[in-house]
């Protein structure tokens, strides 16, 4: 249908956009402001965009058959640059790094083809070898960490937009661009981009397949949204309790 067009339309823009502010910004606000930032009041609405708003989810009690796990490989740069000195000083050992990952088919031929490989958003384990742009480029290349882990193929996980939002918080994890939590503290707010989710949950407006796919994106990725507990245990509780889960 027209509709369903439309939305994977916005949902392929999303993913791109995704991968373009990951690969250029490292400022929090960059994320907030053009991925999770909604504006109501000027009709400017994300995530009733992305997701299918008229699909009816259904979650049985007891599984008649195991979930299927498809196993997702994951490639992002390694930033810290003691890790590259090290291996560049005389004597030191080649790397066993032999290939780089691209990290968007969207941008391939574009002119951001050359800094696109690195982060991994896409869907699997696409292996593509990048074109230098420069003789000196391997030079200055650094390592990747290539991660896999296993998905559930349930009806929220196979979204387009959920792997590439669940590698973003990772991404935004391991390069440090979300305050970091000592442990043993409890936070007094969130970061402004998980403001931002929350604040859409509690909305009384917000659509329930809404509800559902953050929810679905908060229990993917528990250890970002664990040192903010206080904030989201009651939403999480009023989910459950409100009965909008679509579970049996």
């Amino acid at each position: 249908t027209m509709y369903e067009l439309r939305r994977q339309y916005h949902c392929a823009a999303y993913n791109m956009l995704t991968a373009v502010i990951s690969c250029t910004q490292n400022k929090l606000q960059f994320y907030t402001g053009f991925l999770f930032k909604e504006e109501p009041s000027k009709g400017q609405y994300l995530w009733e965009n992305l997701v299918d708003l008229d699909r009816e989810y259904h979650f049985a009690a007891e599984l008649e058959v195991p979930i299927d796990r498809k196993s997702q490989m994951t490639a992002i740069r390694d930033e810290v640059h003691a890790l590259s000195t090290r291996d560049s000083s005389p004597g030191a050992a080649s790397p066993p790094f032999p290939r780089r990952y691209l990290s968007s088919q969207y941008l391939a031929d574009s002119s951001l083809g050359a800094d696109i490989s690195q982060y991994d958003f896409s869907t699997g384990p696409q292996a593509y070898p990048v074109v230098s742009t420069s003789p000196s480029s391997d030079a200055r290349e650094t390592p990747f960490f290539v991660s896999e882990e296993k998905v559930e193929q349930d009806a929220l996980n196979t979204h387009e937009c959920m792997l590439p939002l669940m590698k973003l918080l990772d991404h935004l994890e391991h390069n440090k661009i979300n305050p970091e939590v000592p442990k043993g503290t409890v936070p007094a707010e969130m970061p402004p981009w998980m403001a931002a989710i929350h604040k859409k949950m509690t909305e009384g407006r917000t659509h329930r397949n809404v509800r559902l796919f953050l929810t679905r994106l908060i229990v993917n990725r528990p250890k970002v949204f664990q040192p903010y507990a206080k904030f989201w245990l009651p939403v999480l509780t009023q989910l459950v309790l409100s009965g909008e889960h679509g579970g049996e």
